[in-house]
């Protein structure tokens, strides 16, 4: 990227949470959505590769990253994130975008379609998932139970919360019993990000965490991607434990508008193991589409 200069700033959110937000480039508008418990510095690496030609816009939810925590978390609903992100869009004028969302991000990315439908010009999907991902995780009840299991504990013994955080998310040990269940890949990249990553999470909070993932398992958009008229780009991993391939080939059967690819061996960490080829791939998509649908 060359000498590309950035705008920081914060937005509003409804109950006053300041909703923090970074502008690069200038062109067409990029709008990424994160996963779950994810910052926007996930998206580096493509502000660096088109960062020069597009604008790229990332921003991070209530209770996340450089935002504001949420000023009561004990009610903070994945529905909170649909809102700050139609709220931003407003106070960012973005008329036009094409919209990207990681992992859980693509449900808030389509929630915001559904609400905003004139203002996405594309939609690319990142190992997205589009509503009640916890279904799907490790593709069995087995990923069910135990984030049920961990819920109840959070919420019968809050206090012990921040023990859990400091005893699973900051170890080591984590990363690597996440590679031996293929959630991650080692043999590509390495724990750096995936360390990063568990201790955003410790940030974030187990209690945080848990109640958006709770109440967005509760809703899908899965009925905004069949009515999809715009460009739509799914980019999937073939071993994704989180959001498995299924999901990525149900879209695409149903979105008449939508293109698939499959990254071979690769997890649902693949945004942070490979980001070479989700750039080149969102390059792709972008450059060789129609400006609009």
């Amino acid at each position: 990227m060359k000498n590309t200069k950035a705008k920081e700033g914060t937005v509003r959110g409804s109950d006053g949470t300041p909703i923090s937000y970074r502008m690069v480039g200038s062109g067409r508008t990029i709008l990424c959505f994160n996963g779950i418990g994810v910052a926007r510095w996930i998206w580096n690496p493509l502000e660096e590769y088109l960062g020069d030609r597009f604008q790229i816009v990332t921003w991070d939810y209530r209770g996340h990253g450089a935002s504001g925590d949420p000023s009561r978390p004990s009610k903070i609903s994945f529905s909170d994130l649909v809102n700050d992100a139609i709220l931003l869009v407003e106070k960012l004028k973005i008329r036009d975008a094409c919209f990207v969302g990681h992992s859980s991000g693509l449900h808030v990315a389509l929630e915001v379609i559904r609400n905003r439908r004139e203002i996405a010009t594309a939609l690319i999907s990142c190992l997205g998932s589009p509503g009640k991902a916890l279904e799907s995780f490790m593709d069995s009840f087995i990923g069910k139970f135990i984030f049920d299991l961990g819920y109840i504990f959070t919420s019968l013994v809050p206090e012990l919360s921040p023990w859990v955080e400091r005893s699973l998310l900051a170890n080591p040990m984590t990363y690597q019993i996440g590679a031996i269940l293929r959630l991650t890949n080692p043999a590509i990249y390495g724990s750096k990000e995936i360390n990063r990553y568990l201790s955003h999470i410790s940030r974030v909070g187990l209690k945080t965490f848990a109640n958006i993932i709770t109440t967005e398992r509760k809703s899908s958009a899965m009925d905004v991607v069949k009515r999809l008229t715009i460009p739509f780009l799914i980019i999937a991993a073939e071993e994704d434990k989180f959001v498995p391939l299924d999901v990525a080939e149900e879209m695409k059967m149903r979105a008449k508008s939508a293109r698939l690819f499959v990254i071979k061996r690769a997890t649902h960490a693949a945004l942070f193991e490979q980001p070479d080829i989700f750039n080149i791939l969102i390059e792709d998509f972008i450059c060789n589409m129609s400006e609009k649908p």
